[in-house]
């Protein structure tokens, strides 16, 4: 899938061995509304937008490749996909770091708020966010190794390469110059890409997190959840700051850490992969 200023398109191999692509209108809201657009307001509502547009894709190219209506997914079936999705996301790396970070200072019982004991002064607040984080960033970097293990994933990481490969040399070469050479030579990797987000969520919620102390296990839930607007917003604005780096050391060093975890979240893929993004993006080319 590929996403353009006035529309996205998805590529899918079809049964028959050819190429099937559909394009759709789409202007983002921040361009229709321009307060929308604005920093630290944009980066939730380009999550939004991903959602929206993710869901119809996937609709789109699992019905493309599903034969008999009875096999065909519909709207409701994708909505709680993606809900269960959401939940476990928001669970495991959401709350769960900040469950397992408390029972590390109280080894016994969970705290279960009040009554509990709680570290007390800034250092010991900070050092239990600092753990949370690792906690948290240590559970995304295992995730995404153990998916990274199995076959039908390896496809998908496979295509997510490919689409970095069609990407880069559209970049590198310009719309004349894209084709399945000039992506084939082109690096699997991308400082823009969505998996860097993962990254920045952990780091930024470190900080975020330290400015409101350890209160009871109820309350750190209670503000994680409220505060995800917040992460969002500011982990979209440094993958943005990243991704403009050019030339400049400090934000190249940023963009470092995406890079390298891309190394779990792509694969080298084949030519008939490569061929797939490049009829994707041709998709969102044309006027």
């Amino acid at each position: 899938m590929m996403r353009g200023p006035r529309s996205f398109a998805v590529a899918v191999r079809g049964p028959d061995g050819g190429i099937i692509t559909h394009r759709e209108a789409f202007v983002s809201w921040g361009r229709r509304w321009r307060f929308l657009g604005k920093p630290f307001i944009r980066g939730p509502v380009a999550l939004a937008e991903t959602l929206y547009i993710g869901i119809k894709a996937l609709l789109y190219s699992a019905n493309e490749v599903l034969e008999g209506e009875d096999a065909k997914l519909t709207t409701r079936d994708m909505f709680w996909m993606i809900f269960t999705a959401v939940a476990f996301v928001v669970g495991v790396f959401g709350l769960l770091p900040t469950l397992l970070a408390g029972f590390a200072w109280n080894p016994w019982r969970l705290p279960v708020g009040v009554g509990a004991q709680q570290p007390t002064g800034t250092v010991s607040t900070i050092a239990f966010n600092l753990v949370e984080g690792f906690i948290r960033i240590g559970l995304i970097l295992t995730y995404m190794w153990a998916i990274s293990r199995i076959k039908d994933i390896q496809r998908v990481l496979e295509y997510h390469g490919a689409e970095h490969k069609a990407i880069n040399a559209l970049e590198g070469e310009g719309v004349g110059g894209l084709g399945l050479d000039s992506a084939r030579r082109s690096s699997r990797f991308h400082p823009r890409c969505g998996t860097s987000f993962l990254l920045f969520v952990g780091l930024v919620s470190v900080a975020l997190f330290s400015l409101f102390g350890w209160p009871s296990v109820w309350q750190r839930i209670l503000y994680r959840v409220l505060l995800l607007p917040a992460v969002a917003s500011l982990s979209y604005e440094m993958i943005k700051l990243a991704g403009s780096g050019g030339k400049r050391p400090i934000l190249n060093w940023m963009s470092k850490p995406g890079i390298w975890l891309q190394g779990l979240t792509t694969r080298e893929p084949d030519d008939g992969q490569i061929e797939v993004a490049i009829g994707a993006l041709m998709g969102v080319l044309e006027r």
